[in-house]
């Protein structure tokens, strides 16, 4: 290996073995991305009690700091769904509350005026079904590698068509690819065979918002967006005694398995002195329908406590200026765009329809890579704040760029920083000459694969010439991918890197 290289590998992994002096402020045993400090610091333990018409969860955070810290759910079943969040806040002689409530009482069927939302006195309305007679609610406890417990209960209308599951934890959680807070009740709802009366119709479910200021704001970054914990969240808030409850709900709903977008109207209506606010989630025409909603309380998890944090995003953002700047990622904007065409890469493209040139039509998205590559490294809400945009409209943008494999991302203690795709192999990022050639891709395949391999076999089974094999072993060479070595009469070939660390395709 050439002698730079050599000298860059050495000040890579010394960068390494300094990130190793805070890894035990970052150890994640249970492996859901969150610090096992962090969660510790806001662990809680839960108690429940389940009837008929009721269930009740009490959460109490486990911290002996002097304060009492409780939340209650109380979620109701009648005619309708009633849901109660109150917090309970004691800190030396203060005492603080907070009281909010969500009412879940029937699903509309209608036809869409053509604005794909739902208001009642634009839309016309087929049907309405009430959310009634729920059966009783069943419990299952569930406990991770740590002896974390998750809380499940779920209950359904008697003919099926609409369910509640519910899910409170001691400490986060993922479920269902979403991270779950200690400090909140996820709540989602799932309607299945609904009986509808139309083919042409969408439904909408109306959920009622009511809490002792009757003030709401509407924030399209939730707590969880903003600590990096989750995405393509939509929520509001309301705040009383210095406190903040939130009711929140991702933007899009799983509808006969395809992720679609859910279109929300917010309503006010006068009753008497008291001013209502309904929230219309309205869905696409399916047969069943995923939508998964919280309510909890923001501002109370604690920070961690400990100097590493920015410490982490220091020495990740000086191990990408060094590695990038060795390996020679740091050139110009249009360089790296050019390189990242014409690499031979294989990407596993999922629901996403673009080619890879067509990833760079877009201005968005261009500004955002522009300042992953101005800034290597740089923090989830820094790329928010400068790319000014939505929440959901980056996440899409760094969605692709990540699929496409033109950045990477990681979280690093609380933070997630993106920078740079680079492949593993740092000789093959820039000697396209290689990349591009599927026949010195094969023969290092083949070589990487079988160590020791003499040149007369590589051309029998690629059935070419031996000169051809050997113009293709003298490019491995001079990039010190491969090397030479004699035994006897014999001059035998292996790899220096292996197979297995190249990120593109090598022909089989």
């Amino acid at each position: 290996m050439k002698k730079t290289h050599k000298t860059l590998l050495v000040i890579f992994f010394g960068l390494v073995l300094l990130t190793s002096l805070v890894v035990n402020a970052t150890a994640d045993d249970d492996d859901d991305d969150i610090p096992d400090d962090f969660e510790e610091q806001n662990s809680r333990s839960v108690s429940f009690d389940i009837e008929s018409d009721r269930i009740v969860f009490e959460s109490i955070s486990k911290q002996t700091d002097g304060t009492q810290d409780e939340i209650d759910f109380r979620v109701e079943l009648s005619d309708d769904v009633k849901i109660r969040i109150s917090y309970y806040n004691i800190a030396g002689s203060e005492e603080s509350e907070l009281e909010f409530e969500i009412y879940i009482d029937r699903i509309f069927e209608f036809v869409d005026d053509g604005d794909g939302v739902f208001y009642e006195v634009n839309d016309t309305i087929i049907q309405e079904y009430q959310l009634e007679d729920f059966t009783y609610p069943e419990h299952t406890e569930l406990v991770n590698g740590v002896g974390s417990k998750v809380h499940y209960v779920n209950t359904t209308t008697g003919d099926g068509v609409f369910s509640l599951h519910l899910y409170i934890s001691e400490e986060f959680e993922q479920i269902q690819q979403s991270t779950l807070s200690p400090t909140q009740l996820k709540i989602d709802f799932e309607i299945d065979n609904f009986p509808y009366l139309q083919s042409d119709t969408m439904l909408s479910l109306r959920v009622e918002m009511e809490s002792e200021e009757d003030e709401y704001e509407h924030d399209e970054e939730t707590e969880d967006e903003e600590e990096g914990f989750d995405d393509d969240e939509d929520s509001y808030t309301f705040s009383t005694n210095n406190f903040t409850g939130f009711f929140s709900w991702k933007e899009y709903a799983i509808i006969d398995g395809i992720q679609e977008n859910v279109s929300v109207s917010t309503i006010t209506e006068l009753d008497g002195e008291e001013l209502e606010y309904y929230l219309y989630f309205t869905y696409s025409n399916g047969m069943n329908i995923y939508h998964d909603p919280s309510l909890g309380i923001a501002g109370i998890l604690k920070i961690l406590d400990e100097p590493y944090s920015y410490l982490w995003i220091i020495i990740v953002s000086s191990i990408a200026v060094v590695v990038l700047s060795s390996f020679g990622i740091l050139m110009s904007k249009s360089e790296y765009r050019d390189y990242i065409v014409n690499r031979v890469l294989h990407i596993n493209k999922g629901a996403h329809t673009l080619d890879v040139e067509e990833v760079f039509n877009n201005e968005m998205r261009n500004k955002v890579l522009d300042l992953i590559i101005d800034e290597p490294g740089i923090h989830y809400n820094e790329l928010f704040r400068k790319s000014e945009t939505s929440a959901s409209n980056l996440a899409w943008h760094l969605d692709i760029l990540e699929t496409y494999k033109i950045i990477k991302k990681a979280r690093v203690g609380n933070y997630l920083v993106f920078y740079p795709f680079i492949d593993k192999n740092p000789f093959a990022e820039f000697n396209h000459n290689i990349v591009k050639s599927k026949t010195t891709l094969e023969i290092f395949g083949i070589i990487a694969d079988n160590p020791g391999i003499h040149s007369s076999k590589i051309a029998h089974r690629m059935e070419i010439d031996h000169k051809t094999v050997k113009y293709h072993v003298d490019k491995l060479r001079d990039v010190d991918l491969v090397f030479l070595k004699k035994e006897g009469r014999k001059i035998l070939l292996y790899s220096n890197i292996p197979k297995d660390d190249f990120l593109f395709d090598v022909p089989e």
